[in-house]
């Protein structure tokens, strides 16, 4: 079978710094699937942004060597619009990429956008859903649907334009485990239907039914290509000491049994929520938290995790019940000063014009700022980066610098939402250590995730919510391992 694209010898630098890819040869065959993994900075979207025509249309600076052929066609030399009748882009966040507020609007946009009569449209979009097996959400307010659902939209928005090839920029970045499992067997249908996939992803276990082939690249560089087989026969092992994310991490083992801090820091009484359209709501949230201890906020996309961290810290104000922290009772305004909260998206906390700077406005004590800065940039791995501007950042780089503002924060209370979104396994796992630390310094941690292998390795305590409830709450232990497995197998149901 012929080549949809094919990369030959492909360098690319934005400017005047050393290149983002090195010497690339690669191909894709129609109806596969490849996936390109490596840690954060290494490569893996620039190579997407030379197969869709971002590089190099929007990067007229770059310097672009060797050949890059898509279907036949060299993206340099054709309008960047044309170039979508070929490829279709779905970004990490699929909030980034939608223009409208409604599913069915927001699939018929690219159509409308290519001058398709409105009944092909209408046509179209029946046959979209269908096939996607979507047609539940459509008519839908995209403000009203999960994040798994968002991310399918996405995909379905861009699948309806009939591209022959797919490039997903971590598709499953921010996804629970239900939702990744059910846009993993969307993309398979995309998938058995003739279009190509190239993937850049760190969550690698839930690509085990899609990819043909794993790409592992590290600093630019292609370093080894696995056949699907041959890369999930790894251990876990294996794959960490190459930088990369387990692939099967419900193997795990679980540490040791742990016993709750006496020490409280914090105190939820009959805490409840009701957003305005009273479509969904926090219900009778009653626990408490030990300084030192890190507790894991788990459940499905839409089950109240996010919602619940923002009340924490103030920034939603409970409708009724009390939050005390250190045994006082707390108004919303002032646990906005006593809490720190690391948000899902990072571009909504970067502020200035340089890393040093972004880090240095968190705290409040000037005396030590500097030794304080330069000590988070050392265990960020971000030393490099300190003179950058946030936003030219990788979205894991981005991730770190907004973790590494929390770090820097004098509060004792932190929350993180879903830190680990767009980490490899080396800034996952120092993200492990870093944490770790906070907790023995007596600093109580929240962590909002989806990352199986993050919880397991990092949290002491999972509270899992479900429809705004809190569920279980137990200890992250060998005692309760399979509990936690029975929660985790009934997400994946």
């Amino acid at each position: 079978m012929s080549d949809i694209v094919t990369l030959k010898n492909l360098t690319y630098s934005y400017g005047e710094d050393s290149a983002s890819i090195k010497n690339i040869n690669l191909s894709l065959k129609k109806g596969e699937a490849v996936v390109i993994t490596g840690g954060s900075g290494g490569g893996k979207s620039t190579i997407l942004k030379c197969i869709n025509g971002i590089i190099p249309h929007f990067y007229p600076n770059g310097k672009l060597n060797g050949e890059v052929t898509v279907s036949s066609i060299t993206p340099e030399e054709i309008r960047l619009e044309e170039m979508c009748d070929l490829v279709g882009s779905v970004f990490q966040d699929p909030r980034s990429q939608f223009f409208t507020t409604n599913t069915t609007s927001e699939l018929a946009f690219g159509l409308e956008n290519i001058k398709m009569s409105s009944g092909d449209i209408k046509k179209n979009i029946e046959i979209t859903a269908k096939k996607l097996k979507i047609e539940r959400l459509l008519d839908k307010s995209l403000f009203q649907i999960s994040s798994g659902e968002k991310q399918i939209i996405a995909i379905g928005s861009v699948y309806a334009m009939g591209p022959e090839i797919l490039v997903l920029d971590e598709p499953f970045a921010n996804l629970d485990i239900e939702s990744a499992i059910h846009v993993g067997k969307v993309l398979n249908d995309i998938k058995q239907q003739g279009v190509s996939l190239v993937l850049a992803e760190h969550r690698l276990w839930c690509l085990k039914d899609l990819a043909d082939r794993i790409i592992f690249m590290k600093n630019g560089n292609l370093i080894k290509e696995w056949s699907n087989p041959e890369f999930y026969a790894l251990t876990g092992k294996e794959t960490n000491a190459l930088g990369l994310r387990d692939n099967n991490p419900i193997s795990l083992e679980f540490p040791e049994n742990t016993a709750r801090k006496d020490q409280e820091a914090i105190e939820l009484r009959n805490v409840n929520y009701t957003y305005k359209s009273k479509e969904f709501s926090l219900s009778d949230i009653s626990f408490s938290a030990a300084k030192g201890e890190i507790i894991c906020l788990f459940g499905r996309n839409g089950s109240g995790k996010t919602t619940l961290s923002k009340v924490i810290c103030g920034l939603l104000k409970q409708k009724s019940g009390s939050i005390y922290i250190n045994n006082i009772k707390t108004s919303a305004k002032k646990r906005c000063a006593e809490t720190y909260l690391v948000m899902q998206d990072a571009d909504y906390q970067l502020f200035t014009e340089s890393v040093e700077t972004e880090l240095g406005i968190s705290s409040k004590d000037c005396e030590s700022i500097e030794q304080k800065i330069s000590d988070v940039l050392e265990l960020l791995n971000l030393k490099c980066e300190q003179d950058a501007h946030p936003h030219s950042l990788s979205g894991g780089q981005k991730q770190r610098v907004t973790i590494g503002s929390a770090i820097i924060s004098d509060c004792e209370i932190l929350l993180f939402d879903e830190p680990t979104s767009g980490l490899d396994e080396i800034n996952m796992s120092a993200l492990v250590n870093i944490l770790k630390d906070l907790a023995k310094q007596g600093r109580t941690i929240f962590i909002i995730t989806h990352d199986y292998e993050f919880l397991i390795k990092c949290a002491t305590r999972m509270i899992y919510l479900e429809q705004g409830r809190i569920k279980n709450d137990i200890l992250i232990n060998k005692k309760n391992s399979v509990l936690i497995k029975n929660i985790l197998e009934k997400m994946q149901a």
